[in-house]
């Protein structure tokens, strides 16, 4: 097999891992689904990729395992089974190798640990996001918050299309009026529900922008602090695809710790042409 077929080979076989993380992801199965020895399966997927299968599977199991204990309250076993692990106790010891603590206290801790997460690698051949570090000064906002809820595994996380439904819902008035919309995204927000995650989103103007009754928002306030910031302008439909990016990749390349406080997205233009042309968004996430 010459260098370019192996390079197909593995390409389809990350995109399969992707879409089979609940499976129990042992190297004797995905040589048996890939149709290649398990020996030449490995040597060929180290050499293309810098990891060994085994630890590349584990590791993205892992990762997946880990968002879903933070933005949910199902049980730690129910979610150890989804994901291949045969009881409690070894998924508690493969979790705290991965990410040095315990799922329970992953779970509690108000930060979201990245550091230790398995980025999927095929997202390598792409080009990197670019962000930078800044130092927001703090702001007076006026605003409406809303919870949207979603049944996990329905990829609403990351979901660009329920934020737009937030703002035509609560503030069709809005259109053409601010020079830009602010919307905030609480992420970490577990949902009462063992089977849902809800995340919290404020839809947000400047207060000299909001022209609005009063009883239609609320004074919200951030307070100054370090983000890492983000660019996108492209069609709604990417939006998806690059808030996962931020989540799974950036911030787990770039060993950065997302701390508690709301995400925070400036739109230019106003809602009206974004629907039409597409996105003007910086993206601010709150780290350490």
């Amino acid at each position: 097999m010459n260098r370019i077929m192996q390079e197909s080979v593995i390409k389809s076989l990350l995109d399969w891992i992707e879409e089979n993380l609940h499976l129990p992801l042992s190297v004797d199965y995905v040589a048996s689904k890939a149709g290649y020895s398990k020996w030449h399966l490995q040597r060929i997927f180290k050499d293309h990729t810098g990891i060994t299968l085994g630890d590349y599977t584990r590791g993205r199991r892992l990762s997946e395992c880990a968002t879903i204990l933070k933005i949910t309250k199902r049980d730690i076993y129910d979610i150890a089974l989804e994901y291949g692990f045969d009881s409690k106790p070894h998924f508690c010891r493969a979790f705290k190798n991965q990410f040095g603590v315990t799922p329970r206290a992953f779970r509690k801790s108000e930060i979201l640990e990245t550091r230790q997460f398995c980025a999927p690698i095929k997202y390598n051949s792409e080009p990197s996001l670019e962000a930078n570090i800044v130092t927001l000064e703090k702001m007076q906002l006026v605003g409406k918050k809303k919870e949207i809820r979603s049944e996990v595994g329905d990829n609403e996380y990351f979901n660009f299309n329920s934020r737009m439904k937030s703002w035509d819902d609560h503030f069709p008035h809005l259109v053409d009026k601010p020079a830009s919309l602010i919307g905030l995204v609480d992420y970490i927000s577990a949902s009462n529900s063992k089977r849902e995650y809800a995340f919290q989103y404020t839809m947000a103007t400047v207060p000299s922008d909001a022209n609005m009754p009063a009883d239609n928002g609320e004074l919200i306030t951030i307070e100054k602090g370090k983000y890492v910031k983000f660019h996108y302008d492209g069609a709604m439909d990417g939006m998806q695809d690059f808030l996962y990016k931020i989540y799974s990749v950036y911030l787990s390349k770039n060993k950065l710790i997302r701390r508690k406080g709301e995400d925070i997205e400036i739109y230019t233009p106003m809602m009206s042409s974004i629907k039409n042309h597409g996105i003007n968004c910086q993206y601010y996430v709150p780290i350490i």
